[in-house]
This record gives structure tokens, C-alpha cells and sequence, in this order.
């Protein structure tokens, strides 16, 4: 949004001029920073600047699943918080499939309210049983390489729904 923001602001200091509108004669004023030399150029290198940021953002892992000796360990990062899972705790394994993936918050929670919940972006998840009977939800990338990893390690571990290609 504020890239948008900075693209909107770079048209307005290239276009002053008050724009009139049919629906309602609505008047938008003309731009005001006119006094300030160069405020488009800085709304447009901002703008590019944001657009490269978030490119570069989009391929950096934010969560690692990995698999260490007898335990999963899940990495945040750019810190080093990670949660550990034994694998002798987990029973049951299943996957689901996050509706409205788009407004979730990327998550890191260890403190469970209803489940542990590890997602970024994702539309696919594997939902865990631990023997205590916490639910964890891991949001993965490559839900089939998981549970392939999952029934390699856990033995005698019951897949509820393995709808996965």
C-alpha cells in the first residue's frame, strides 16, 4: 500500500492540476507540495525502492522445517526462536487447507490458544497430534515431502487425510 502510495504521489507532482469528477462534483485539489522542488522524484525512487524490497523479501525463507536427529525443529528467521517437536510425541498427522490464506497473519505462535501455528503464506498445511493432544499447524511449501519425512521417522503414525499430489 505504501508503494501504491508513492506511485499515486510521483502522478499527482506530474499532474497538478484539480481534478473534477462526474459523480457528485467531487473536487480533488491540486497537488500540494508545488514549493517543494524535487517531491516527485522522491515518491518515485521511494516507490522503486519499496518494489525492490519486497522482491527481495519474497525469497527469504521465513520459516525452515527441518529434521535433526529425533526431533523437528522449526527456525524463524532473522532470530533464533525455533520450536522443537520429538518425534516419538507426534500420533497423528493430516493435512488441510487454510481458506482465506490471503488475511491470515504470518505466524510463529508457541503459546497455543486452540493450536501452535507456524504459516507464512501458504494455502496448504499439515495439522500434528501430539500425544498430549496438541494440535500444531505447519504451513508448508511441500506439504508431500513433510508427511513423507513424517512417516519415514514416526512409526505407526495415522494419516487422517492424505489428499496431497
Amino acid at each position: 500500500m505504501l508503494m501504491l502510495f508513492c506511485f499515486i504521489g510521483y502522478y499527482w507532482s506530474e499532474n497538478p492540476k484539480p481534478v473534477y469528477t462526474q459523480i457528485g462534483n467531487i473536487r480533488i485539489g491540486s497537488y500540494p507540495a508545488k514549493d517543494l522542488p524535487n517531491s516527485g522524484e522522491l515518491f518515485f525512487i521511494l516507490g522503486i525502492f519499496l518494489l525492490l524490497l519486497s522482491l527481495l523479501l519474497m525469497f527469504i525463507p521465513h520459516i525452515t522445517i527441518s529434521s535433526e536427529n529425533k526431533v523437528l525443529r522449526i527456525s524463524r528467521f532473522a532470530n533464533k526462536n525455533h520450536y522443537l517437536i520429538s518425534f516419538s510425541d507426534i500420533t497423528h498427522a493430516r493435512v488441510i487447507h487454510l481458506r482465506n490464506h490471503l488475511f491470515l497473519r504470518p505466524s510463529f505462535s508457541t503459546h497455543p490458544v486452540e493450536s501452535t501455528r507456524f504459516f507464512t503464506a501458504e494455502n496448504t498445511a499439515i495439522e500434528l497430534q501430539t500425544s498430549s493432544k496438541t494440535r500444531i499447524l505447519l504451513a508448508t511449501q511441500r506439504p508431500g515431502e513433510l508427511l513423507a519425512l513424517l512417516r519415514e521417522k514416526v512409526p505407526g503414525l495415522m494419516v487422517l487425510s492424505d489428499g496431497i499430489r
